[in-house]
């Protein structure tokens, strides 16, 4: 679940749990951080990890309706996102200009 304010992760992650536990739900936090948290949250032997996080407000292309979750990014910006976080961050890489960076787990796949 994305919030465009980091201290709307917190506050709504806190929130979401009291639900998810009051419905019955077995609730185990893995990471709270700052505009970050992650649970895992299991009933009847079925669990799904859940995390809320800050994501700037700031998208390419307007969010999509979507059946079953509502809405969600259109996909030319999970897109962008998928790129952007396959990008390899090695100290070799950082201040490069972003074509001359690796999408891929090896940095030597990629000329410099």
């Amino acid at each position: 679940m994305f919030h465009d304010a980091a201290e709307l992760v917190a506050t709504n992650a806190v929130g979401d749990a009291t639900v998810l536990t009051d419905a019955g739900y077995t609730l185990v936090w893995q990471n709270r951080a700052e505009g970050f948290h992650r649970a895992w949250v299991e009933r009847d032997g079925h669990g799904v990890k859940i995390e809320w996080v800050y994501d700037s407000a700031f998208r390419f292309f307007p969010v999509v309706p979507d059946p079953l979750l509502g809405y969600r990014l259109h996909d030319a910006d999970l897109a962008v996102n998928k790129v952007l976080a396959g990008t390899c961050t090695s100290a070799h890489w950082r201040g490069r200009p972003l074509e001359k960076i690796p999408v891929c787990r090896r940095c030597s796949s990629s000329t410099s």
